[in-house]
C-alpha cells in the first residue's frame, strides 16, 4: 500500500443553501492552507453492564459531530471567504481592478458551509466530507514576519459511508497570493496622532460563541448550531512612553483601535476598525537596562450605546464573494 503523502491534499469549500445542506448545484473554492486538522468528534460509551469478563465490553458509537482546526496565510484575495463565514456576507463596492469589501460584526446568523478534503493519487485518492461547518474562532497576528490566521470550526457531521466522487467536480482555483506583509501593519487610534504610543505587536482573536444542538430529528450529528455572545480580544504591545498605552490602561481608559494590514504593493488591504476598547490592569516590569516595553498588554472591544459597530474593510482583486 502506498503512502499517502499531505503535498497531495487539497481542501475545497462551498457555501450552503440551508445548514447541512449543499444545495443541487454545490459551487466550491480550493483554499490555501498550512496545517489542517479535521474529523469527527464522535460520543463513544461504555457498555455498563456486569459480565464475567477481563475486558469491557466494545464502546457503542451514540452520535457525532466535527471538528477542524486550519492555519493559512493571510492571503488578502482568500481571507474574504474566511470572513464571511465570520462575520456574514460583506458590503461590495467598486468597478475594478480593486474592490472594496466591508463586513460588518452584528447578531445576524452566521452562513454555513461544507468542506472536502482528499488526500492521495489515483487510484488510492481518498475523500472526506463535512456538512454544516460554521466558523467559531479566528485569530492572527497583524505584526508577526509570518502572516497567518488560525480558524476553529464546529461541523454537523462527517459524512459516511465515505464519498467517491466530490460534490462539485470543478472547483474554482487557489485565488492569486496577495500576501499581507508586516512592513504594511499600522495600528493607531487617531491615524497620525495616536495616542496609542509606538506600537511594536498587535494580535486579535474574533468569537462566535457558537453552541451546538443535537435534535430529536433521526439524523446523526449537529442539528443546528446557533450564535452566543460574539468577542473581539486580543493582545498589544508598544515602547513604553509616558501618556500612551501604561498609562490607558491603569486609568481604564477606553480607547479606539484601527489595525491595518496590507500586501506588499500597498494596494490590497485589510482594515480592523474598533470604536471602544479596554485594557487589562498592567504590571510593571523593570528587567533590562534596556528601553522598556509595554509587553503583550490584553485588550477587549467594549458595548457602547450609539456607537458604530466594529467592521474589516478589505480591498483586493475579488469582485464578490458568492
Amino acid at each position: 500500500m502506498p503512502v499517502l503523502h499531505g503535498r497531495t491534499a487539497t481542501l475545497s469549500a462551498g457555501f450552503e443553501t440551508s445548514y447541512r445542506n449543499p444545495g443541487s448545484t454545490p459551487q466550491s473554492q480550493i483554499l490555501k492552507f498550512s496545517t489542517l486538522e479535521i474529523g469527527q468528534e464522535a460520543v463513544l460509551e461504555d457498555d455498563p453492564t456486569i459480565n464475567a469478563n477481563p475486558l469491557a465490553e466494545k464502546r457503542t458509537e451514540m452520535d457525532s459531530s466535527a471538528s477542524a482546526t486550519v492555519n493559512a496565510i493571510i492571503c488578502l484575495n482568500e481571507i474574504g471567504l474566511w470572513l464571511k463565514l465570520l462575520l456574514g456576507p460583506p458590503v461590495t463596492t467598486g468597478g475594478g481592478p480593486i474592490y472594496t469589501h466591508t463586513y460588518t460584526l452584528s447578531l445576524a446568523a452566521r452562513p454555513s458551509s461544507w468542506f472536502e478534503v482528499t488526500v492521495g493519487e489515483t487510484p488510492d485518492q481518498r475523500l472526506h466530507r463535512f456538512l454544516g461547518v460554521m466558523l467559531n474562532q479566528m485569530s492572527w497576528d497583524a505584526m508577526a514576519n509570518a502572516q497567518s490566521f488560525t480558524a476553529n470550526l464546529l461541523g454537523a457531521v462527517e459524512v459516511k459511508p465515505q464519498p467517491t466522487t466530490a460534490l462539485d467536480l470543478t472547483p474554482s482555483s487557489r485565488l492569486a497570493k496577495r500576501q499581507a506583509c508586516t512592513k504594511r501593519a499600522n495600528v493607531f487610534d487617531v491615524s497620525g496622532a495616536s495616542t496609542l504610543g509606538r506600537i511594536s505587536g498587535c494580535t486579535i482573536q474574533w468569537s462566535n460563541d457558537l453552541t451546538p444542538y443535537s435534535l430529536a430529528d433521526g439524523t446523526e450529528g449537529t442539528g443546528e448550531i446557533t450564535l452566543g455572545q460574539p468577542s473581539v480580544s486580543g493582545s498589544i504591545s508598544g515602547l513604553f512612553e509616558n501618556g500612551t498605552l501604561f498609562d490607558h490602561a491603569l486609568t481604564h481608559a477606553s480607547k479606539k483601535l484601527v489595525i491595518v494590514q496590507g500586501d506588499s504593493s500597498g494596494t490590497r488591504s485589510l482594515t480592523t476598525t474598533i470604536q471602544n476598547i479596554e485594557f487589562d490592569r498592567p504590571k510593571l516590569q523593570i528587567n533590562t537596562s534596556k528601553g522598556l516595553v509595554v509587553e503583550g498588554l490584553p485588550w477587549r472591544a467594549h458595548h457602547v450605546s450609539g456607537a458604530a459597530a466594529v467592521t474589516v474593510v478589505l480591498t483586493n482583486d475579488i469582485p464578490a464573494y458568492p
